[in-house]
């Protein structure tokens, strides 16, 4: 994926100014949530780790390099989709904001699980792998700046305590992080690149005279002068 592919870089997420805290004295916080971070940007830290990764991607030097990102990728996606799902949309919905722009986002998510287990099922020579993650990475990273547009933006408005927010989103995230790595492992040691290499490498054949001859063939070549020198060879 080049630089033009992609709506927008790493460094603009980080360098953009927010218009809703610039200049305000912030209020206070409830004690227990006065050290938890703002929601909205643990949420668009998420947003530049998929930028980063992408970028990672386009300059991986091999395939099982790609693979690796490429599951990462995925990793990070699922659970910011999901963290988002169960804490972040009902926060909003719950501040009163326009339902319409929550369910076209929670559809977009259904969307882009879809690209996800494309990506993940992708064989490690699949051709078509680059264009999968091309295409995963342009519709993510365009719904995180739609997102950010609208969602966060009516999230300061409607008043949503960033900070609870904030709290619920880390430990969720913390544990489906741990849950998503445990079933990645798991994946991996079944089907990942390791072992779809190996499946791919040649493997030693029984020779086409002692599969024809049978065991027969093979005990008496065992036994007979010079039997196993020619054992070998044909081996």
């Amino acid at each position: 994926m080049t630089t033009a592919d992609r709506p927008a870089e790493p460094a603009a997420y980080a360098t953009t100014p927010d218009p809703f805290t610039a200049g305000r004295v912030p209020s206070a916080e409830p004690a227990a949530f006065a050290d938890a971070p703002d929601g909205l940007e643990l949420l668009r830290r998420d947003h530049q780790s998929v930028a980063r990764l992408l970028a990672e991607y386009d300059q991986a030097s091999g395939p099982l390099d790609k693979v690796a990102v490429a599951e990462r990728l995925c990793l990070t996606l699922a659970v910011h989709a999901r963290i988002e799902e169960e804490l972040f949309y009902p926060a909003l919905r719950e501040a009163g904001v326009d339902p319409d722009r929550i369910d076209n986002a929670q559809v977009e998510h259904l969307t882009a699980r879809q690209l996800i287990a494309d990506v993940e099922t992708a064989a490690i020579d699949d051709p078509l792998l680059d264009a999968k993650v091309r295409v995963l990475g342009v519709y993510s990273l365009r719904h995180a700046a739609e997102e950010e547009a609208e969602l966060f933006e009516a999230a300061r408005v409607r008043g949503v305590d960033v900070h609870a927010l904030g709290a619920k989103l880390a430990a969720r995230k913390a544990e489906l992080s741990r849950e998503a790595a445990l079933n990645l492992k798991t994946r991996l040691r079944a089907s990942g690149p390791a072992t779809q290499l190996e499946a791919r490498a040649p493997k030693p054949t029984t020779p086409a005279p002692l599969r024809a001859a049978g065991a027969a063939a093979d005990l008496a070549l065992a036994v007979m002068p010079g039997g196993k020198r020619l054992r070998k060879l044909l081996r």
